[in-house]
């Protein structure tokens, strides 16, 4: 008894019929493989591309809330500095109602002697 062999080649030749289905359903292998291979290229460079965002938009976050923490603590700074000015600009004005001569020494020292 003979075992047939799948990669033997025929003794015959094709029918048209078989050469017709033989080349439909090779054409839609082919095709299918290709949309499978693009897909599967796409769906990693998306994933890819993603990740790559997310990386980003971490970054972006975490220095845009070191930012906004510098410039709240460079406004309260800023607050408390003309604080300290507004008390000596009204010490000054006081100073001068009551010891003319004195707020003129100072303002004199600080505009000539403090740069």
């Amino acid at each position: 008894m003979r075992i047939n062999n799948p990669f033997e080649t025929y003794s015959r030749g094709m029918t048209a019929r078989e050469r017709r289905i033989r080349s439909r359903w090779a054409l839609m292998f082919v095709m299918s493989s290709l949309i499978a291979v693009w897909s599967t290229v796409k769906y990693y460079n998306e994933a890819d591309d993603l990740e790559t965002q997310r990386g980003i938009n971490t970054v972006l976050q975490t220095q845009t809330v070191k930012m906004t923490n510098t410039i709240d603590s460079l406004k309260s700074e800023l607050f408390i500095q003309s604080t300290i000015i507004g008390r000596y600009d009204l010490s000054l004005d006081h100073l001068k109602g009551v010891h003319p001569k004195a707020a003129a020494e100072f303002e004199y020292f600080m505009n000539t002697q403090t740069e």
